[in-house]
């Protein structure tokens, strides 16, 4: 599959999920204060696209085309095959500007990501230095924090998978202005961050939103997830204590805020302060209101497991199965013969010298001699590539037709309708007998195998097992 069909995958799947998890959040109040709820939605909502595009893919499941192969009908005669030399084989021209299109989205979503994976990549970075550089202290009760003079009130930097090498940073500035019991509710905040593996998880999460750059639900997600992580880090340095206590607290997030009011550098870490005055108001809030609901029973994760996997599963095999489905059949779409629209979407390209039209003609291996030609030739020089007119199965595709060297190297292609349209005498094939075949598809090069005096391909069509001009069925842009 294409990019695009991927990104508009992508972008289904992320913003469905996501809008879901955001009204389910509106009616149950609990989930909102559940970081395990906004980080596996997350998780489902672009997991879902990548596990679509793996579906569709599977043939036996979702079949991409329905086309039932009719038997392929033998019996030409190597006189019909007569030789010719140059022409000039293009794509159509209605199908460059699409391509075009979806080459340039293609390229704009890979550099977005590009992008934000890479500043990712160096705002770690630049926290693990700052934390190597930080100056430590030893705390009363053993805990070792690391001092620095960067504008940030207290974070945590965790290496990825090495939880006991996490280092507790805070700025000289926020430090100098703590007492040592709002100190120790700082550290047990962090602490928290690093039981949970907060910063760790929300690394795997920042991967997934750079996946997702272009979508505004997906940020959303991830915000809800830091802001909740938050909320329970806070109930772990205020648990069990007083209002005086939690009062205390909270304006020890008023003075972290008032430090980090004019930096513009973010730290991709588990910080106190999420530098957002709205989400320092609803943590104060909650702070003073008392713990904030969660889910704590075993039951409740498991029923959150099985409902996003169930959740995923199912939208991936609805989005693989709409990705694939064949639209819906008309009375043109029926009829393969020629018609003004059939034309301009059903066509070969071959900008050259038609040198034998259907019907009879002149045969070049008996001087003098008449016989009937059942179908069209073009010159064109040995290497001339062939793309598929329509999607559809290739037949056959063969260096000895009908146990015959004369044929050459032969590409039979059916295409809906009951139509067959043999290729001749060609240089090489890029198919396979049984593979399906996409409409301006690379499918063979013309050359001149077989029975021939020059370059040149031959084409032939059957409609239902009987012999048609091919000029009537596609329409052969000279």
């Amino acid at each position: 599959m294409s990019l695009l069909p991927f990104l508009v995958i992508l972008a289904l799947s992320s913003t469905a999920i996501g809008l879901f998890l955001l009204i389910y959040a509106m009616l149950v109040t609990r989930a909102r204060h559940w970081p395990l709820f906004w980080g596996v939605g997350l998780i489902a909502s672009v997991a879902t696209a990548f596990l679509a595009i793996a579906l569709s893919q599977l043939d036996f499941l979702i079949p991409q085309l329905h086309i039932t192969p009719l038997p392929v009908y033998h019996g030409f005669s190597p006189t019909t095959w007569p030789a010719h030399v140059e022409a000039d084989l293009q794509h159509a021209p209605t199908t460059a500007w699409p391509q075009i299109l979806s080459k340039a989205l293609g390229f704009l979503y890979l550099t977005g990501v590009f992008v934000s994976l890479l500043r990712l990549r160096v705002g770690r970075y630049r926290a693990a230095n700052i934390a190597k550089a930080s100056t430590k202290v030893i705390l009363s009760d053993g805990t070792v924090i690391g001092l620095t003079d960067e504008a940030l009130p207290c974070m945590t930097v965790t290496p990825l998978g090495r939880p006991a090498r996490s280092s507790i940073l805070l700025s000289q500035q926020f430090y100098n202005v703590l007492t040592p019991e709002e100190l120790s509710r700082v550290v047990q905040h962090e602490k928290g961050h690093i039981t949970r593996r907060d910063d760790e998880f929300g690394t795997l999460l920042r991967i997934l939103v750079a996946l997702t750059w272009f979508n505004p639900i997906t940020h959303i997600l991830f915000d809800r997830w830091t802001m909740s992580a938050e909320l329970q880090c806070d109930q772990i340095a205020t648990n069990g204590q007083s209002y005086q206590m939690r009062r205390a607290y909270a304006h020890t997030l008023l003075k972290a805020l008032h430090i980090t009011a004019d930096r513009v550098r973010q730290y991709p870490a588990a910080s106190l302060s999420t530098q957002n005055a709205r989400n320092e108001k609803m943590r104060i809030q909650r702070i003073m209101n008392g713990p904030a609901p969660i889910f704590k029973h075993i039951g409740h994760k498991l029923g959150l497991m099985t409902t996003a996997i169930s959740v995923a599963l199912i939208s991936a095999v609805v989005l693989s199965s709409t990705s694939q489905a064949d639209p819906a059949p008309t009375a043109e779409s029926e009829s393969p013969l020629n018609t003004a629209s059939n034309q301009q979407m059903n066509s070969f390209t071959i900008k050259g010298e038609l040198t034998a039209a259907y019907g009879e003609a002149g045969d070049p291996f008996q001087k003098g001699a008449v016989r009937n030609h059942h179908g069209v030739d073009f010159k064109a020089p040995i290497g001339t590539p062939l793309y598929a007119p329509s999607n559809g199965i290739i037949i056959e595709a063969t260096d000895v037709f009908n146990d015959s060297p004369a044929y050459g190297k032969v590409v039979i292609l059916q295409t809906e309708g009951g139509v067959q349209t043999m290729m001749a005498h060609l240089n090489g094939y890029d198919v396979q007998t049984g593979q399906q075949v996409l409409k301006g598809q690379k499918i063979a090069e013309i050359g001149n195998s077989g029975k021939s005096t020059g370059a040149h391909v031959h084409i032939e069509t059957r409609l239902n097992g009987v012999r048609v001009d091919p000029m009537t069925v596609w329409h052969i842009e000279k």
